[in-house]
């Protein structure tokens, strides 16, 4: 098992645990551009699928009741990403 996790996640991991923006931040100074790192954390979204299949593995969980959370979670997670995104072009255009 710990094999299987070095050969596909660890280096999704790492990258995800280093803080490059407080590291970027220490170097040059400029504070702008580099606080975009920290969507680099963003890979570790893979675990969510894992999760999943291991409550419907190990639970006796109503498989439909299930499908139907998933998508509301994937529904609130969609409209929060399009939101950032929305105020991300909002603080673009103000200056």
């Amino acid at each position: 098992m710990i094999q299987n996790y070095a050969k596909r996640y660890l280096l999704l991991d790492l990258l995800a645990s280093i803080p490059f923006d407080y590291l970027l931040e220490l170097v040059s100074g400029s504070e702008v551009s580099i606080r975009y790192f920290r969507l680099l954390r963003l890979l570790k979204i893979y675990r969510i699928g894992e999760i999943l299949d291991l409550v419907n593995h190990y639970t006796s969980i109503n498989v439909p009741l299930l499908r139907v959370s998933i998508l509301a979670c994937i529904m609130v997670l969609g409209g929060h990403l399009f939101n950032c995104i929305l105020l991300l072009f909002a603080r673009w255009e103000i200056g």
